[in-house]
């Protein structure tokens, strides 16, 4: 009887660190995920944000010299 019981408490035991294990390594795994997920959106927005502005930074720039040509021209 008391055989029984210590080896249900083993299987138990057992079965409670390997649930927390698993617990574990899904919410590392998630949180990896998670980190890395938004890692690449801020990456891709800051890419875009730069792209933007240099896009327009160089049409005003070819705005300017547009204008400068205009002028000495004319």
């Amino acid at each position: 009887m008391l055989m029984d019981f210590q080896d249900s408490w083993r299987i138990q035991t057992r079965r409670a660190c390997t649930g927390t294990l698993v617990t574990y390594y899904y919410y590392y795994y998630y949180y990896y995920y998670y980190y890395y997920y938004y890692y690449y959106y801020y990456y891709y927005y800051y890419y875009y944000y730069y792209y933007y502005y240099y896009y327009h930074h160089y049409q005003n720039l070819s705005l300017v010299e547009e204008a400068t040509l205009e002028q000495s021209v004319t």
